[in-house]
């Protein structure tokens, strides 16, 4: 939610800012990858874990990534501002920062059903 715009303005600059946002947004996402494949696998029972790992997933990214270009373009399109598409990011940072708060800690649970 806080490096969006910025990473934005950096992208409206000379190559060395784009260089910087990339580096920035990369790094960003570097860290989401790597801690929600254990957060994810830790919210379901091990006999459904994979599966409902991966409708949960896909469902999700196909919905919110796959109308993100559509949205940007309409954004964009609409109110001829370059960094309009950030709006977009830092709604679903903020619902997804609103998930992540009410997911249940897990950590001192046994993983295994039996």
């Amino acid at each position: 939610m806080i490096l969006t715009f910025p990473g934005f303005l950096l992208l409206q600059g000379a190559f060395a800012s784009i260089v910087l946002a990339h580096v920035i947004f990369g790094s960003l996402v570097g860290i989401f990858g790597g801690a929600y494949p254990a957060a994810f696998s830790e919210m379901f029972p091990t006999k459904v874990r994979y599966s409902a790992l991966s409708l949960g997933y896909s469902v999700s990214v196909s919905i919110f990534g796959g109308t993100a270009p559509l949205i940007f373009t309409y954004l964009l399109q609409r109110t001829e501002n370059p960094i309009s598409p950030a709006f977009y990011i830092v709604a679903a940072a903020v619902i997804s920062t609103i998930a992540a708060l009410t997911v249940a800690e897990t950590a001192h649970r046994p993983l295994l059903d039996t």
